[in-house]
Order: C-alpha cells, then sequence, then structure tokens
C-alpha cells in the first residue's frame, strides 16, 4: 500500500493498512478483481486491474497475493466511449416515455465494512453534526467519538468528514 498507493475512481486512496481486501483475507474471503488509478514514477496516473488470489495455510494468516495488470488504455477507450455515447443521447433524446440504455461502469473498488457503531456515526456526520454532538447522541465520551470518526475517515480512505460523507453517499452507504 505505501508502494502502490492506488486510489478508487473518485480519488479516494483505496491501498492502505486494513483495506478491505485485508479484510476479508482475514476473514478467508476472496476479493473480486478491480480498478484503481496509482502515479508512474514520472508522476502520470496508470489504472491498474489488481486481481487478488489468496492464499491460506491451515493455522497460519493467510498471504494475499495482488497481480497488477496496466489497462490505462482500456480505461481510456471506456471514457471515450461513454463521452461518446452520451453526446449521441443528447442529439437524439428518445421520447420521455422511452427508457434509455445503460453503460456498464467498470468494476468499482470493494465498499471497507463498517460495524454498525460506525456507521451511526457516519450518518450522524453527513448531518453536519460536531464531534460534542455525536458523543451526546450515542451516549459516550467526546474521545470515544473522535476515535469512531477517525476509523470511519481511515476506514473510507478520505482525508476528512467531509471526503468521507461524499464517498460513502457516493458507494449509497448512507
Amino acid at each position: 500500500h505505501e508502494v502502490f498507493a492506488g486510489r478508487d475512481a473518485q480519488n479516494f486512496r483505496f491501498c492502505r493498512p486494513n483495506c478491505p481486501v485485508t479484510q476479508n483475507a482475514r476473514r478467508g474471503r476472496g476479493t473480486l478483481d478491480y480498478d484503481v488509478v496509482a502515479k508512474k514514477p514520472d508522476g502520470r496516473d496508470m489504472w491498474a486491474n489488481v486481481s487478488i488470489m489468496l492464499l491460506k495455510k491451515p493455522q497460519e494468516s493467510p498471504l494475499v497475493l495482488h497481480t497488477f495488470r496496466d489497462v490505462t488504455e482500456r480505461r481510456r477507450i471506456e471514457t471515450f466511449a461513454r463521452r461518446a455515447i452520451d453526446n449521441l443521447h443528447e442529439i437524439e433524446s428518445p421520447p420521455p416515455d422511452e427508457p434509455t440504455p445503460e453503460t456498464e461502469e467498470p468494476r468499482p473498488t470493494p465498499i471497507p465494512p463498517l460495524s454498525r457503531r460506525e456507521m451511526q456515526v457516519l450518518q450522524l456526520m453527513a448531518v453536519g453534526l460536531a464531534t460534542k454532538d455525536i458523543a451526546e447522541r450515542l451516549g459516550v465520551s467526546p474521545i470515544t467519538a473522535r476515535n469512531h470518526i477517525t476509523h470511519v475517515i481511515t476506514k473510507l480512505g478520505a482525508g476528512n468528514r467531509l471526503q468521507a460523507v461524499l464517498y460513502a453517499t457516493r458507494r449509497h452507504l448512507i
């Protein structure tokens, strides 16, 4: 995670300690392949498709093998095609009662699992409550509320509360 430092399509850090892939591995679950963007040595963005192989021996911690494949060109073509389709839909809009075909989105990065308490904290953050108010609502100390907020922000790979709420909203967590 320190070397690759992959981000998802919304630019949230995905490769990090205790990411969803690691959490799945600890539970003995695999993870479907997904795309992330990372920086090349020259500073340019590169899209990579990540496949996960879980190697597990009895009585040992699982070994998680990540396989990366450069899909930058594929993503560029998909983006171009999506824009072209959107432009065509604008030119030739169907009648209001006729449904428009959906374009297939690339597989999103896995959503990190949040505990029930973390979901409550995230919902309270989304309505704009301060740490002190969250603590009062949950019946915990402000320090405990702050720790819950920090865990939510870290699990979602966000840099602050607003980014966490935006990420959760886009991923339909709240």
